[in-house]
């Protein structure tokens, strides 16, 4: 910013693909103590792992200047790119039945529904999902 002001306030907003604000990154910086050309770095928000990677979209940041908007921004988050895998494709099941688990290993954000096509194998709790980690998976139930 060229020519700031003492006391010049310069907020930033942040608002999500649906258009509401995401006040976790909202706000504005420390007014300026003195006059001169100021230079801002706003960074908002890590996107792997953190809360808007999972709200893929195009957002849009606003800056204003003492109320006056100084800049509108779109940019998009994209959706993250999703692979799945079981910690185990096979158990032998006896002619009874049993009752076991499988978990599902999935990116964070990435969502799973379990289901069976057999007569014999029934899911019983635990999908659908989303990521992944131990207990993550569904269970099942064979009968005899």
């Amino acid at each position: 910013m060229t020519g700031a002001k003492a006391g010049d306030r310069f907020p930033s907003q942040y608002y999500t693909p649906g258009g509401q604000l995401y006040a976790p990154t909202s706000g504005e910086w420390p007014p300026l103590a003195q006059d001169g050309n100021r230079c801002f770095l706003d960074s908002a928000f890590q996107i792997a792992g953190a809360a808007p990677a999972t709200l893929p979209g195009t957002w849009m940041v606003r800056v204003t200047h003492n109320g006056t908007l100084l800049l509108s921004l779109n940019y998009t988050i994209s959706a993250p790119a999703c692979s799945y895998r079981l910690n185990a494709t096979s158990a032998p099941a006896p002619a009874a039945g049993m009752t076991g688990s499988v978990n599902v290993i999935a990116g964070a954000g990435c969502a799973w529904t379990a289901s069976s096509n057999a007569g014999w194998l029934a899911i019983t709790s635990g999908s659908p999902g989303s990521g992944n980690g131990t207990g993550l998976g569904p269970v099942f139930e064979t009968t005899g």
